[in-house]
């Protein structure tokens, strides 16, 4: 699933669930030609973890990759 909303990453945490893996597009641009190419970037270092089961939040120049199920309860609204 690709978002804007971290709800979707938040309620996967929460629940502990194992999936589906959502990405998360945070501060990025909202051109979709430009939301692929962050996204195309970091496939190459994120696909095998996203297959399984992950957070993935991405911002222009940075990704931050977390493995559901998240077994500490996050506590605090996900970036």
């Amino acid at each position: 699933m690709l978002s804007a909303d971290t709800d979707f990453g938040e309620l996967l945490a929460l629940g502990r669930h194992p999936g589906p893996s959502v990405v998360i597009f945070r501060r990025a641009p909202r051109r979709p030609e430009s939301q692929v190419s962050i996204l195309l970037a970091s496939l190459p270092d994120t696909e095998q973890e996203l297959t399984r089961g992950a957070i993935l939040v991405l911002t222009p120049g940075h990704a931050r990759l977390r493995l559901l199920p998240v077994e500490e309860a996050v506590e605090e609204p996900m970036e």
